[in-house]
């Protein structure tokens, strides 16, 4: 019979291996862990603060993460690869690309000449200042201002990459914009907003409590007012080409008296895209199902959008505005064919031939923006509601052509439906040598979604979401020696 000592000493041991155990797991893990540190200096030797640094993946280019230099011009950045591309970015300096697996030492950007056709664009460099929020970026006077739109002076701040279309924060995913106080709910703004227009630009990544709690970070962009009085008319042309080209033109006209400040634009996009790709999938129901397609797709639009509005300055403690939107769209069409092999458990299963055709249509969207910014007393006063609406209809029909199973075609035909209110109301007053802010906002949405498969193959659906949402929020800031007190719920 064993002793009792003996189990003690048994349990010991087996709690020893493991503790082991589970440390050389994590020490395996942190392993990977790599360090990338470094330093970037301008062609004088001289630190650059925030010079936007990526992490980019050696294999397939993707990114891994991004940070911004400090005012020493250091930065570090942890990944768990063992091997990456340091990208270095500033406004005015060549891109600098550098392989490395941790240290990269001290690197040295080389100015470069901005070039806008054939003349070469001289200009100072962008100020930054830190802000209670994040970053705050001077534009008007600087080579940032030279940039084009305003999709390409976002690209260009630090900390901050464009996805595709979306703009990008790092470590804080899709920011709010807003423009002059108003959010922008349509991306195409950014294309069609001059960046010689712009006056500032910042960058909140610690929004307070007057943002929604989902909210990890906003831009809020600043345009110049114009200048002079009387009418003014200007014209953009973009031309881009790659196996089609898209044509975007546009006219902005405006005028102005006194406090009275009346614009427009009319912009018309022509876009062509045509894309290949292979993509594979893996699923297991009952058996292992691998199937494999090669898909072809081309798409044609073009629309004219249309955009105007009023300012008025009673004096310098009221002003007001509204402005409207809206879209025309005469072709939206996608065509294209899918090619696709499937098997189960390994053994050939079917190889099927797809056509596809795609027609959508819209109802002419409405958008509507009001807004009133002023100081009663003391109080300061920021007001804006939104109104928003479209409608789109699709039909898509499928054609499939099966080796092994049934032949078939199918046919659809969708509707989407949105709507949308939202108001929000910022009161605030200086107090205690800080600030005090006490607001709210309320959005209302509605969307219904119509699916009719006449084949009854899938099935036919009718949906509706509504959603209210009321939010109630106060605030209090006040700088210190060491930094910003802020006080919200």
């Amino acid at each position: 019979m064993k002793s009792k000592n003996y189990y003690n000493k048994t349990n010991v041991t087996m709690k020893r291996n493991i503790l082991l155990s589970v440390m050389m797991v994590f020490l395996a893990i942190f392993s990977y862990a790599n360090d990338y540190r470094g330093t970037v200096v301008d062609e004088n030797g001289v630190a650059i603060e925030f010079a936007t640094v990526s992490l980019i993946n050696s294999l397939d280019s993707t990114f891994i993460a991004g940070t911004t230099t400090g005012t020493d011009g250091k930065f570090a950045l942890a990944a768990s690869t063992p091997s990456a591309i340091v990208k270095i970015t500033y406004i005015g300096y060549r891109p600098l690309f550098v392989r490395s697996s941790g240290d990269v030492g001290t690197v040295q950007l080389q100015p470069e000449a901005t070039m806008l056709g054939e003349v070469v664009v001289k200009g100072a460099r962008p100020t930054y200042k830190l802000t209670t929020e994040g970053i705050k970026t001077d534009v008007e006077g600087t080579l940032l201002s030279k940039v084009g739109t305003a999709n390409e002076v976002l690209q260009n701040l630090p900390g901050v990459q464009k996805k595709g279309t979306s703009v990008e924060v790092f470590g804080k995913g899709t920011p709010l914009i807003y423009i002059n106080g108003r959010q922008m709910r349509n991306e195409s703004e950014l294309a069609q907003l001059s960046s010689e227009n712009i006056q500032s630009v910042e960058l909140i990544t610690n929004p307070g409590a007057k943002y929604k709690a989902d909210v990890e970070s906003v831009i809020l962009i600043k345009t110049k007012r114009p200048q002079g009085e009387g009418f003014s008319f200007g014209t953009q042309a973009s031309l881009w080409a790659s196996k089609y080209p898209d044509l975007a033109l546009g006219l902005d006209w405006n005028y102005r008296h006194k406090g009275l400040d009346v614009f427009g634009s009319v912009w018309y996009n022509d876009d062509r895209k045509k894309s290949d790709e292979t993509v594979t999938f893996d699923v297991k129901a009952g058996k292992q199902w691998h199937i494999e397609d090669f898909v072809h797709n081309c798409s044609h639009a073009n629309s004219l959008y249309s955009s105007w509005g009023v300012n008025y300055i009673f004096n310098d403690r009221h002003a007001m505005g509204a402005r409207y939107e809206t879209k025309a769209h005469f072709l939206n069409r996608a065509t294209g064919w899918v090619v696709a092999d499937v098997t189960a458990d390994g053994a050939f299963y079917d190889h099927l031939d797809n056509d596809l055709l795609m027609k959508k249509t819209s109802n002419m969207p409405h958008t509507l923006n009001v807004y009133y910014n002023g100081r009663v007393g003391k109080t300061s006063i920021d007001f804006n509601t939104d109104y928003m609406f479209f409608k789109d209809r699709s039909n898509n029909f499928n054609r499939e052509v099966s080796q092994e199973q049934q032949s078939r075609t199918v046919t659809s035909q969708s509707v989407q439906r949105n709507q949308l209110w939202a108001s929000k109301l910022v009161l605030s007053w200086d107090l205690w040598g800080g600030n005090l802010q006490v607001g709210g906002e309320y959005d209302n949405t509605r969307r219904n979604d119509d699916y009719v498969n006449p084949e009854n193959i899938v099935p036919t659906t009718f949906t509706e979401q509504r959603e209210r949402n009321y939010i109630l929020f106060t605030e209090y800031s006040h700088p210190l020696p060491f930094g910003q007190l802020r006080l919200g719920l």
